[in-house]
């Protein structure tokens, strides 16, 4: 094709408004309406080295968003530590936005985003604000294992069983993690038996954890726990 011909071509391409050959996302800047977040996505799942470690703060990305509004890619800026930076990089990459528009059309450009890391509360930090977190609570909601992050244990004591039942039993709760982080209303939905089911509960209902939050707010969800007993008791 000669060089007239190719000319001509993009000519038209451009006055049908056609897509750039190029494709490239550009900067927010005057005269572009900048994303609008619209889908969060799951939380974040706290790494448990990073949590043991008390490993906190902030993971800032530089995102590119496309037409669509969905975020094509991820570069980290800043983080605290490279375990929080894959688990806040899964968060981002879910989230959904209004793209971004120049004079009334899509255009894909590059934004930011921030996901915090915060150590959870102690159980001294919980009971303090037990009565207003189970006074708000909208819960128990059903958990979602591919959307949700599940409660994170931060006390736990060991089951044990009255002298004279065999260590070689097994029980299966249905509770409800309440707003505060305490196990309540247990029930049995398998048992070896009575005793197995008491000390079960006993035990589940000592231990605490960080609650799941649900916009913002801490919120009762239905948890399912295991206790079993698979060493034989010396005589």
């Amino acid at each position: 094709m000669k060089r007239g011909a190719v000319l001509g071509v993009l000519m038209a391409l451009v006055a049908s408004g056609a897509p750039s050959l190029a494709n490239e996302p550009i900067e927010v800047g005057p005269g572009i309406v900048p994303p609008r977040l619209l889908r969060r996505g799951p939380e974040a799942r706290y790494p448990k080295s990073a949590l043991a470690e008390h490993v906190a703060g902030v993971v800032a990305f530089r995102i590119r968003i496309d037409t669509e509004g969905g975020v094509r890619s991820t570069a980290v800026v800043s983080s605290p530590d490279e375990r929080l930076s894959e688990a806040a990089r899964a968060t981002v990459i879910s989230r959904r936005y209004a793209p971004a528009t120049q004079d009334g059309r899509p255009v894909e450009v590059w934004w930011q985003a921030e996901v915090e890391f915060s150590p959870p509360l102690s159980v001294h930090q919980l009971d303090a604000t037990c009565g207003d977190a189970n006074a708000h609570d909208t819960g128990p909601v059903a958990l979602s294992r591919e959307n949700d992050v599940y409660p994170l244990r931060i006390k736990r004591v060991e089951p044990d069983l009255p002298y004279g039942v065999p260590r070689n039993g097994s029980v299966r709760l249905s509770c409800v993690i309440n707003a505060c982080g305490r196990v309540e209303n247990c029930e049995a939905t398998e048992t070896s038996g009575p005793a197995y089911t008491q000390k079960a509960i006993e035990c589940v209902t000592s231990w605490r954890y960080l609650p799941i939050y649900r916009n913002g707010k801490p919120t009762s969800c239905y948890y399912t726990f295991r206790i079993s007993w698979d060493v034989q008791q010396r005589p």
